[in-house]
């Protein structure tokens, strides 16, 4: 497993609360099929009324030993978050019933590993059920889905673009471009299986594994995708989701971000077309369904002469915003950036 070798890189993840008090959590069992860091997938097993979790590596070599399992306690942390916890290790997770589990773990050489996941779906997919063009979205230093294969790309260049994937069993990727619009030729392709329980396998044209895609699958076609990266060239962990229009109204509410690295809080309000980080007393001014359908971007500037910006996606369903948060210089040069997820109580 190749690690994310970028010490700036941190995890934002917003939770919105429908108050400031502390909340009831739900207690269930649910197993999430999850890409841990990059290049590995993970079983996790959350059971919020005993508090407890367990894990097992399904494929690959996290911590240089295949197939590892492991298990632990869970402490409920309900002045955040109903569904946030801090585990026996001290490490933030968030587990939220039929939607995410997402979270740390320690890793080796004192890096700590990020996991997102999905529930684990029993029975194979339709194809008709997941086909269709998907947006996304990447946090990851190398470019995900670039042209430009085998080379290392500036992590300043936000890697987003979409999806496609048909009922013909292959696939396709655009780097920043919509494949329902665009005329260009895909950035590259390839064909697909189900592996069942929810992960689909995609194949390059070489015949090489390409990517694990863990889809949460939703009757009303509004399907959330983590996309793990798997390839020699390109490596790293996308948010997808299904190309639908949002509007403000989808994503509005109260919330709290946590920053994992450093398990800090931070007040977030979601109003109008504005979202406002209010510890930083950054205000972004969204424009929704740009630059195509379902996406999100928004730039602002600070006082001290740079500007932040943000790029990202939304699901209708949950209210849930996925993207990358940023501090570039007047030059351009990004100062930090932070993988943003902002995940609705229910």
């Amino acid at each position: 497993m190749k690690k994310l070798s970028c010490p700036w890189l941190i995890i934002l993840i917003t939770l919105s609360l429908h108050s400031c008090k502390s909340q009831e959590r739900d207690k269930f069992t649910q197993t999430y099929i999850s890409a841990l860091s990059i290049g590995d997938l993970l079983e996790v097993e959350i059971d919020t009324a005993s508090l407890t979790y367990k894990y097992k590596v399904l494929d690959g070599d996290w911590k240089g030993t295949p197939f590892e399992t492991g298990s632990g306690t869970l402490i409920p942390t309900p002045d955040i978050n109903h569904s946030s916890y801090v585990t026996d290790k001290g490490y933030t997770s968030v587990a939220i019933k039929d939607e995410v589990a997402l979270g740390v773990v320690p890793g080796v050489d004192g890096h700590l590993d990020f996991f997102v996941g999905v529930p684990q779906r029993k029975q194979v997919f339709s194809i008709k059920d997941i086909a269709g063009v998907y947006n996304y979205v990447s946090y990851s230093p190398r470019g995900i889905f670039n042209p430009e294969l085998g080379h290392k790309v500036p992590w300043d260049k936000i890697s987003f673009g979409t999806l496609l994937l048909d009922e013909r069993e292959t696939w396709a990727v655009l780097h920043r471009g919509d494949l329902k619009t665009s005329n260009a030729k895909p950035t590259i392709k390839g064909s697909f299986i189900d592996l069942g329980n929810g992960v689909i396998e995609l194949m390059g044209e070489d015949g090489n594994k390409f990517a694990h895609v863990m889809v949460r699958y939703e009757p009303a076609g509004d399907h959330f995708a983590v996309i793990d990266l798997v390839h020699n060239n390109f490596k790293g962990i996308a948010f997808g989701g299904r190309q639908l229009s949002i509007a403000n109204t989808d994503v509005e509410g109260n919330s709290f971000a946590l920053l994992t690295d450093a398990d800090k809080t931070f007040k977030c309000l979601t109003q109008g077309n504005r979202v406002t980080i209010v510890n930083d007393s950054i205000n972004y001014d969204l424009t929704f369904n740009a630059p195509w359908p379902g996406m999100l971007q928004g730039q602002v500037p600070t006082q001290y002469g740079d500007y932040y910006q943000f790029f990202g996606i939304a699901s209708k369903r949950s209210g849930s915003i996925y993207g990358v948060h940023m501090r570039k210089k007047a030059d351009g040069v990004i100062v930090d950036q932070q993988g943003f997820i902002s995940v609705k109580d229910r």
